[in-house]
C-alpha cells in the first residue's frame, strides 16, 4: 500500500526522532492540507489515528490532550506528546522498502 506523502513524511520523520535522536517532531513542519493551525492539528491527529488504525503507528496511552472541538474533525488538541507516538513494524518496513531508511 502507498502511503501519501504526507503520511510518508510523517513516518519518516518520527523514526528520526524514535531511533536517530532527531528533533522533536511539530505539526507546522508538515504538509497537511489545512492552513489554520488549529485545524492543522486536527488534521494531524486524524491522519496519526489513520496510521495507527492501519498499523504503520502505535499510540502509547493517549498521546494528545484535546481542547473543545473543531468543526471539521470534531476534535481539537493542545498538546501532542511525540514520546508517545511510535512507528511499527509495518511503519519501519514501509520505510526500509521505499528507500527512505
Amino acid at each position: 500500500m502507498k502511503l501519501g506523502d504526507v503520511e510518508e513524511d510523517l513516518l519518516k520523520v518520527l523514526y528520526e526522532f524514535e531511533f536517530n535522536n532527531g528533533e522533536v517532531p511539530r505539526v507546522m513542519d508538515f504538509d497537511f492540507k489545512e492552513i489554520d493551525l488549529t485545524a492543522k492539528k486536527s488534521e494531524a491527529i486524524h491522519i496519526i489515528e489513520k496510521m495507527e488504525a492501519d498499523g504503520y503507528l502505535y499510540l502509547e496511552r493517549k498521546p494528545f490532550v484535546e481542547e473543545g472541538i473543531e468543526p471539521k474533525y470534531k476534535r481539537n488538541f493542545s498538546i501532542l506528546n511525540w514520546g508517545n507516538v511510535h512507528i511499527t513494524s509495518k511503519g519501519k518496513n514501509y520505510l526500509k522498502s521505499a528507500l527512505v531508511i
